[in-house]
């Protein structure tokens, strides 16, 4: 069941002498941003502790806020002039995802109100995630540093030995960003507002599922998998933080094979040791038309009901490129394998959902790769 909030974000900024101040001899205006973040997402009480998982992948703890000015105002703000920031989880003290109706202000100054200008405005959300907290982001944070602030290193990477760094969700929550540029401020002086915004993960999760055909009796066919894997050199080795490009995805490359991670990801013989038997496993596979919800509810009451084997999930950073792997496998003692690929086209992109799932019949093994965005939600509040 999906819950959808709606909820006004408001920033208000703290009078300073630094870059967020009001100029003396005006008086203030207020501006107002919305900021969209991704849904969370709840399932039926079956699907048991799945649901924190869920739950856990649409957490936001912390916002960090910055509106710059996109052009030349005057002498004083030049373009790159930050208007405001506004840390807002700082000044609430619990769960920003918690309560309803409360607002925060940005107070700007009059004259930049009367004059409607461009503005940049960049959110960070869950700084506190050691992917991005690298840096102690504040007031004085410059643009150019947000510009050019890469997520890389070992953090949702993949290590030499073919493990991931990351198959769950850490404490401070994934890393979100979003950001617009140029957005005319709009509305009525005194209180302006921008265009609204919305968070995306800076990962993306691929998860793999198996299933074997079983009857009264047990299994139909004898099995085993030898070795299961996704291939190396796809994933990005530094990806902005800011995605202000055309494209999903925005990495930073020289132009070579280092540009990515070049270790396989292993999957842990363990996971696979033992697959769940299914009286019908075709009946778990993607079907076309089905919505991101729809196919994700079906898998994890599927794992929960014990039909599907989860064999791993992985939260990594994105790609230009689509993930493929290859399986080795003996069926009735016949040695075998076979790759697996997403469709021509698409990407390993930031804020995506890919499930793979592999499922023995009679005498063959069959495979489906579909990708669902993790969707976008309502407004959710930030309370006092």
């Amino acid at each position: 069941m999906k819950i959808v909030r709606n909820i006004l974000l408001l920033v208000l900024s703290a009078l300073s002498v630094t870059c967020c101040s009001k100029r003396l001899g005006q008086e203030p205006s207020q501006l107002s941003i919305y900021v969209r973040i991704p849904e969370m997402t709840e399932v039926k009480a079956e699907l048991g502790d799945v649901a924190a998982e869920l739950s856990a992948e649409s957490l936001i703890k912390t916002l960090s806020i910055w509106v710059f000015l996109s052009d030349y105002f005057d002498e004083a703000r030049p373009a790159g002039h930050c208007l405001g920031y506004i840390n807002p989880s700082n000044a609430i003290g619990r769960d920003p995802l918690t309560g309803f109706e409360n607002r925060y202000y940005m107070n700007i100054d009059a004259d930049i109100a009367k004059a409607h200008p461009a503005v940049d405005v960049y959110v960070i959300a869950n700084r506190e995630d050691a992917s991005i907290n690298r840096i102690a982001f504040s007031e004085n944070t410059p643009k150019s540093v947000l510009d050019n602030y890469i997520l890389t290193g070992n953090y949702y990477s993949i290590n030499s030995e073919g493990t991931a760094t990351h198959s769950s969700v850490p404490s401070s929550g994934l890393p979100f960003s979003a950001v617009g540029k140029h957005l005319q401020m709009m509305g009525n002086y005194p209180v302006m507002h921008v265009e609204t915004l919305t968070l995306t993960r800076l990962v993306s999760k691929v998860r793999v599922v198996m299933s074997q055909l079983a009857d009264a009796a047990g299994p139909v066919v004898n099995f085993a998998i030898n070795d299961l894997s996704l291939d190396g050199g796809l994933i990005g080795k530094e990806e902005y933080v800011f995605n202000d490009s055309f494209d999903a995805f925005k990495l930073k490359k020289a132009g070579t094979a280092d540009d990515y991670i070049p270790y396989r990801l292993k999957f842990s013989p363990s996971a696979y040791a033992e697959i769940a038997q299914n009286a019908a496993p075709q009946e778990y596979a993607y079907k076309s038309g089905m919505t991101a919800q729809e196919y994700e509810t079906l898998v994890l009451k599927g794992i929960s009901d014990g039909v599907l084997t989860d064999v791993g999930r992985y939260y990594l950073r994105e790609s230009d490129k689509g993930l493929s792997g290859k399986i080795d496998y003996t069926i009735d003692g016949v040695n075998g394998s076979a790759t697996f690929a997403m469709p021509d086209g698409d990407t390993f992109s930031r804020n995506h959902s890919w499930i793979v799932y592999i499922f023995f019949l009679r005498d063959e093994m069959k495979f489906t790769v579909s990708w669902t965005d993790w969707l976008d939600g309502g407004f959710f509040n930030l309370t006092q």
